[in-house]
C-alpha cells in the first residue's frame, strides 16, 4: 500500500469572513512500509492533514490515493477508508467509555459486523500487540489502570480494526518519561510487526529523527520540506526560522563546531555525536 496526495488545498468557511486556507496545494507519496513523521509548529496543519487521510475531511480540491482508490472521491465508501487508515488522536483514553478493556478493544471490530469467534481473536491479538498482558487486563475496567495503560488500550482499539495505515497524532502527549518510551517503543515494535506505513505526528524531533524513514514538514498550511529525516535536519537554519528545532544530538554538534571542533556530516543521535567527537579528538 502507498499514498499519493496531491495538490491538496482544504479551506475552512469558504467565502465567509472567517476563511481560513489550513493546507495549501500540498503534494507527496509515502511508500509502502515507511514510517513517516510530520512536523511543524501549532496550527500549520498537521492535524487536518491527517483527519484528510483518514477520510474524515474532504478537500477543496485536489485528491488522496491509497493504492489505486481515490478516497476523496465523491462515491469513495468512507467507512471502508477508516476502516484501512486508522487514526489514532491525542489523548485517546478520553475515549475510552466501556466496562472493561476486552469490551472497549472489540467495540470497533464488533460493528464491523465480524464473526464473534474474528473478533475475540482481533482483540487478543490487539491487546498484546500494545505489550499488555490479555488475560490480566482483559476484565479489567480501563478506568482503574495507568495512563500509560489506558492509551495502550486505545490503540488497541484502532488496531483490532485492521487498519492497513496507523496514524498516531501526538501519541505520548501529556505521558511521564517513562510512560513516553514505552508508548514510542510500543509504536516501533507494531510497525515492525505489521511492515504496514505508520504516519506519526510529534513535536519531539529527537523521535521524530529516532523513529522515521520520512519527515514532512508543515508551515502556515504548506508543505515546506520533505525527505529523510537526515536530509530534513541537516536545514537547521531554516527549521528554526519555523519555530522548530533540531534533535538534540544535532543541536550539540552545532555547539561544538561553533567552538571549534571540525566535526562533519549530520547527527541524529548522540551515538553518532558522541563517535564523531571521538574521532576529531584524536585527530
Amino acid at each position: 500500500m502507498s499514498i499519493t496526495v496531491t495538490e491538496l488545498t482544504h479551506i475552512y468557511s469558504p467565502g465567509q469572513p472567517q476563511e481560513q486556507t489550513a493546507l495549501d496545494n500540498i503534494s507527496f507519496r509515502i511508500a509502502d512500509g515507511t514510517f513517516a513523521g510530520i512536523i511543524g509548529h501549532t496550527g500549520s496543519g498537521k492535524s487536518t492533514l491527517v483527519q484528510h487521510l483518514n477520510g474524515l475531511l474532504k478537500p477543496t480540491s485536489g485528491k488522496i490515493l491509497v493504492d489505486d482508490t481515490d478516497i476523496t472521491a465523491s462515491g469513495a465508501d468512507s467507512r471502508q477508508v477508516r476502516r484501512s487508515i486508522g487514526l489514532v488522536f491525542q489523548y485517546p483514553e478520553y475515549q475510552l467509555f466501556e466496562e472493561t478493556v476486552e469490551k472497549d478493544v472489540a467495540f470497533g471490530p464488533t460493528n464491523l459486523g465480524l464473526s464473534q469467534d474474528e473478533i475475540s481473536e482481533r482483540v487478543r491479538e490487539a491487546i498484546q500487540l500494545v505489550g499488555l498482558d490479555y488475560d490480566a487486563v482483559r476484565g479489567v475496567s480501563p478506568f482503574e489502570l495507568s495512563g500509560g495503560q489506558r492509551r495502550r488500550v486505545a490503540i488497541a482499539g484502532v488496531i483490532a480494526m485492521g487498519p492497513r495505515v496507523l496514524i498516531l497524532d501526538e501519541p505520548t502527549a501529556g505521558l511521564n518519561p517513562r510512560a513516553h518510551q514505552e508508548i514510542l517503543d510500543m509504536v516501533d515494535g507494531i510497525h515492525e510487526r505489521t511492515g504496514n506505513i505508520t504516519i506519526m505526528v510529534s513535536h519531539n524531533m529527537n523521535d521524530i529523527a529516532r523513529m522515521t524513514d520520512q519527515v514532512l514538514v508543515m508551515e502556515r498550511g504548506r508543505l515546506v520540506m520533505d525527505g529523510t529525516p537526515r536530509e530534513v535536519f541537516s536545514h537547521g537554519d531554516e527549521l528554526r526560522q519555523l519555530g522548530l528545532a533540531l534533535p538534540d544530538a544535532a543541536e550539540i554538534a552545532e555547539e561544538l563546531r561553533r567552538a571549534g571542533l571540525p566535526l562533519t556530516g549530520s547527527f541524529m543521535t548522540m551515538e553518532e555525536t558522541a563517535d564523531a567527537v571521538a574521532k576529531a579528538l584524536k585527530k
